[in-house]
């Protein structure tokens, strides 16, 4: 019985080793498991608020989830480039958030403009996750009648790993 229950811990070590956000070892016949990491997700790419007008406060929804082993903290979401006051997120109700691995939240921007022309700002997004501690996402709003490209004027989200 003995040798089966060694069979069963060795097959149990090489299945598992094959998994890429885990590390296994073993020491004095226990496996000892070290979590995988915590991965951010968010979408959209870019948040763009369409036929906006003056003094009417408008909303976009901005998706973040955890898509990696371990719980994901977001230290917070804020506006780091507002366009004159135009984006606002309560940053008090985006602070310190945990997320189990495959569960997600929304955050609102808030928009208020005073006049019908276009502005750009950005949401930066602090968490754990090692490759991505700062995400920028661009987002910005388009007066009614606006016959443009959607877009906000960066194509590409700014990552950044460092601190802040």
């Amino acid at each position: 019985c003995k040798g089966v229950i060694m069979l069963s811990l060795i097959s149990v070590l090489f299945s598992a080793c094959t998994t890429a956000d885990h590390t296994f070892s073993a020491k004095d016949d226990e496996i000892i498991l070290e979590q995988g990491s915590a991965i951010i997700e968010w979408s959209p790419g870019e948040l763009v608020v369409v036929d906006v007008e003056e003094n009417i406060t408008f909303a976009g929804i901005l998706t973040v989830t955890a898509v990696g082993e371990s719980n994901l903290t977001i230290e917070q979401v804020d506006i780091t480039d507002s366009d004159s006051g135009v984006f606002y997120i309560d940053v008090e109700s985006t602070q310190d958030i945990v997320l189990m691995p495959d569960s997600s939240r929304e955050f609102v921007v808030i928009v208020s403009v005073l006049d019908n022309e276009l502005h750009q700002g950005e949401v930066r997004i602090r968490s754990n996750d090692a490759d991505n501690r700062s995400v920028f996402v661009p987002i910005c709003t388009f007066p009614v009648g606006y016959e443009g490209e959607l877009h906000c004027a960066t194509d590409e989200v700014i990552e950044d790993t460092g601190e802040e």
